[in-house]
C-alpha cells in the first residue's frame, strides 16, 4: 500500500512510494518516533504555494486536516481517496500519520522548500520527531524489514548455494571462553545429525541442480558425532569438497576418525580440508580462551594431519586488539617451525574472525549502506550458504541462513533447501559486525 502512494501537487507527481517514512510498532500514540524528509526534483512552479499537496494512496484515505495543526489522520477507506490539504506556511508541506496506521510511520516530512526563483534551499534529509506523547520507538533488529531509525533494512538474496553447513552438533571436548555458539560437554541444544539426514539435503542438492561445491561440517565439535567420518565420504563420492571445523583435539585423535581421515584423505585428496581453531599462535592467549593444555593437544593433532597428508588451515581471532600483520607473522613463523602447509597470508587459509560481543552497540545496516561501504549484498555470507541444524527433540532438521546464529527461531528458512532459498533480512548484530563490516566468511 505505501509502495504504491504518492504525493502531488495539482497535476505534478511530487513523490512516489512512501517508504521514505521510517515504520515504527503499533501503538495508541507513535507521537516522538523518528520520521524521515524526501526532497523532489520536480522544478517549482508558484501554483504549488496555493494548490497544496495531496496524498493518494489505494486503500486507504487521509481522511481528516486539523488546519490549525496541519495535521491528517488516517482511516480505513473502501476506494482510493484523495487528500488536500496545504500548510499554512508557502513552499513547506507537512504531513502526518496516525498513530493507529500499523507499520507506518511517522511525521512532520518536509517535501520541498524553494526560494522564488525555484531553486532548492534545501535538500537534505533530516529526520524529526512527531511532536506530543511518546509512543516506543522501534528497538535495534528488533524489525526485520525496518531499522531503529527508521530505514528500510538491508536485505541479502541466496544468488547461488556454493556452500552447505551442516552443524553436526554442539556437544563439545571443551567449553571456549568465548564460544559463539555457547558449544561445551554438556550442551546439546543441537543434536546429532546422522548420515540419512545428510544424505537427504545431497539428494536435494543433485534433484534441483544447485551450484553447490563445498559441504561444511561445524558443532560442537564435529568428531564427537560417530556419523562424521560417513556423512563426508558421502559428500565427498558424490564429487562435492569437505571442510570441517574441529580443534584437533582428542575427538580427532581417536582411533576409528583417524583410520577413517587418512583413508578419506588417501581417497579424495584436497578436496577434504580440515580447518583447526587456533585462537593465537601463542600458547598463552589460546589456552586463556580454550583452558590450559589446549594448545598443545591442537598443535599434536595438526602434526598428526601433517603426517598423515590431510591438508588443514587455520581459523584465529582477533580479540587482543593485535594488528592484522602482526597476528598473521606471527602465525607464520609457527607454521615454518612446524612445517605446516600453511599461508598465513593467504585469508581463506589463515581465517581471523572479527569478535562478536553480544553486549556491544553494533550498528544495523541498511538498504542504503551498500552504497556507503562500497559493499554489495553478494558479497555477504548468506548470498551463498545456508546451514542445516537439528533442534534436541525435534522430527527433522531445519535450514537456517547463516552459521552464526543457530538460536534464533527468525533465521529459521523451512526443511528443506527449496524453501531455504527465500530472502534474509539482516537482523541481528552478527550480521553487521561479523558479515557486513568486518567481511568474514565461514567458507573456504
Amino acid at each position: 500500500m505505501i509502495e504504491a502512494a504518492s504525493i502531488y501537487a495539482g497535476s505534478t507527481r511530487l513523490v512516489q512510494n512512501l517508504n521514505f517514512m521510517p515504520r515504527v510498532r503499533y501503538a495508541e500514540n507513535i507521537a516522538g518516533a523518528p520520521a524521515n524528509c524526501v526532497a523532489s526534483t520536480k522544478p517549482w512552479r508558484a501554483e504549488f504555494a496555493t494548490e497544496g499537496a495531496r496524498v493518494e494512496i489505494p486503500r486507504l484515505q487521509f481522511a481528516l486536516y486539523d488546519e490549525a495543526s496541519n495535521r491528517v489522520t488516517f482511516r480505513q477507506s473502501a476506494r482510493p481517496d484523495i487528500v488536500k490539504y496545504r500548510c499554512n506556511r508557502p513552499h513547506e508541506w507537512i504531513i502526518s500519520a496516525p498513530a493507529h496506521l500499523t507499520g507506518c510511520a511517522a511525521a512532520p516530512t518536509l517535501l520541498r522548500r524553494e526560494n522564488a526563483q525555484g531553486r532548492v534551499m534545501n535538500r537534505q534529509i533530516e529526520r524529526h520527531r512527531v511532536e506530543g506523547q511518546s509512543g516506543a520507538p522501534l528497538a535495534k533488529f528488533s524489525d526485520p524489514d525496518w531499522t531503529a531509525t527508521g530505514e528500510r533494512r538491508a536485505r541479502v538474496g541466496l544468488r547461488a548455494l556454493k556452500t552447505l553447513w551442516f552443524n553436526t552438533g554442539t556437544l563439545c571436548n571443551i567449553a571456549c571462553e568465548n564460544c559463539y555458539i555457547l558449544s561445551s560437554p554438556t550442551n546439546d541444544a543441537l543434536a546429532y545429525l546422522n548420515l540419512a539426514e545428510v544424505e537427504t539435503y545431497l539428494d536435494e542438492i543433485a534433484t534441483l541442480g544447485l551450484p553447490t561445491g563445498e559441504m561444511g561440517f561445524t558443532g560442537g565439535e564435529p568428531f564427537l558425532n560417530p556419523d562424521l567420518p560417513a556423512m563426508a565420504d558421502a559428500a565427498l563420492e558424490r564429487g562435492h569438497r569437505v571442510l570441517i571445523l574441529t580443534n584437533a583435539m582428542r575427538p580427532m585423535m581417536r582411533k576409528a576418525p583417524r583410520k577413517a581421515l587418512a583413508s578419506l584423505a588417501a581417497r579424495f585428496g584436497e578436496r577434504l580440508v580440515l580447518r583447526v581453531s587456533l585462537d593465537h599462535y601463542a600458547a598463552l592467549h589460546h589456552d586463556a580462551e580454550r583452558g590450559v593444555g589446549s594448545f598443545a593437544a591442537s598443535l599434536a593433532g595438526m602434526r598428526w594431519l601433517r603426517d598423515n597428508g590431510v591438508r588443514m588451515t587455520v581459523a584465529g581471532r582477533t580479540i587482543w586488539g593485535e594488528d592484522e600483520v602482526s597476528a598473521r607473522a606471527g602465525y607464520a613463523a609457527l607454521f615454518a617451525a612446524e612445517g605446516f602447509a600453511i599461508d598465513a597470508a593467504d585469508r581463506s587459509e589463515c581465517v581471523l574472525f572479527p569478535e562478536m560481543d553480544d553486549s556491544a552497540d553494533v550498528p544495523e545496516i541498511s538498504a542504503a549502506c551498500w552504497g556507503v561501504l562500497n559493499k554489495r549484498p553478494d558479497d555477504v555470507m548468506c548470498a551463498t550458504s545456508r546451514m542445516v541444524v537439528k533442534r534436541r527433540a525435534a522430527a527433522r532438521p531445519v535450514v537456517l541462513a547463516c552459521t552464526l546464529l543457530a538460536y534464533d527461531p527468525r533465521f529459521e528458512l523451512g526443511h528443506t533447501l527449496a524453501e531455504a532459498q527465500r530472502t534474509v533480512s539482516l537482523n541481528h548484530p552478527h550480521c553487521a559486525k561479523f558479515c557486513v563490516l568486518g567481511g568474514a566468511t565461514c567458507s573456504a
